[in-house]
C-alpha cells in the first residue's frame, strides 16, 4: 500500500467507531503515515483500540517508535503493539516502546 493510499485509509478510521484492532504489517508504510495515524487516533480519541500491528514495514524509523510510545500513553486500552521487522527501528527505541506497554499493563 502506498503513502497516498494509506493516508486515505487513516480516513475511513477516522469515522469508524468501536475498532479494537489494526493489523497494518507489510505495507510498507512510511514514519509520515504512522506519525499521521496515531494523530488521528488520538484526536478522535479511539479509546476501544487494544491491539496495533505495525511489523514488515521496512521503512520505519525511531520516530516511528517515539509516536507509538507517546500513543499507548494516551489510548487507555492499547496494550498490544507490534513492530517486529523494521530494522531501521533502533533498539533503545524498541525498549522504550516495549517499557511503555509494560508499564501500562502493570498499572491497569
Amino acid at each position: 500500500m502506498g503513502e497516498k493510499a494509506f493516508l486515505a485509509l487513516v480516513d475511513v478510521i477516522e469515522e469508524e467507531k468501536g475498532v479494537q484492532a489494526l493489523k497494518l504489517q507489510g505495507n510498507n508504510l512510511t514514519d509520515k503515515c504512522v506519525i499521521a495515524l496515531c494523530r488521528m487516533l488520538e484526536d478522535v480519541h479511539h479509546k476501544d483500540l487494544e491491539y496495533l500491528d505495525l511489523s514488515e514495514n521496512p521503512s520505519l524509523t525511531d520516530e516511528t517508535a517515539s509516536a507509538l510510545a507517546s500513543l499507548v500513553t494516551r489510548l487507555p486500552n492499547l496494550a498490544q503493539v507490534r513492530l517486529q521487522e523494521c530494522p531501521r527501528v533502533s533498539k533503545q527505541k524498541m525498549n522504550v516502546l516495549e517499557l511503555k506497554v509494560d508499564e501500562k499493563i502493570l498499572n491497569a
